[in-house]
């Protein structure tokens, strides 16, 4: 089973939470479904359309609603079976928003690798 980390951005709520409860009852149902279908499995299977590698040992977590393509991005580790959530953002036509959530991400994850930057456990975030 999987554990859940998110990039500490020393807010009360973890940035996942956050994302999750500030998204539409579509979004968050997309997530549940596809949060799901990845918890069982190992990273070996996590695969489209559920999620993509990216350069730089990133992975965005695909989210589809119908309207909007959310990313969570984030990476496998520290540690084995573990996945630590750095950024939420959007995705149209090969277009990042916010612009710079690639480069934020890689970036975080060299921050925590470095020890510059700290993880923060974090729970499935599931509706009230």
């Amino acid at each position: 089973m999987w554990e859940w980390f998110c990039y500490d951005d020393n807010q009360e709520d973890d940035l996942w939470s956050r994302w999750y409860h500030g998204s539409s009852d579509a979004a968050q149902a997309r997530h549940d479904v596809v949060l799901s279908y990845l918890e069982p499995r190992n990273a070996n299977e996590w695969r489209e359309p559920y999620t993509k590698a990216l350069d730089n040992g990133l992975v965005e977590v695909r989210i589809h609603d119908g309207q909007v393509q959310h990313r969570l991005i984030g990476f496998y580790g520290p540690e084995r079976l573990q996945f630590t959530f750095l950024i939420s953002c959007t995705h149209k036509q090969n277009v990042y928003a916010p612009p710079d959530a690639l480069k934020t991400a890689a970036k975080r994850k060299k921050d925590i690798e470095d020890g510059a930057a700290s993880v923060r456990k974090s729970k499935r975030p599931e509706k009230a």
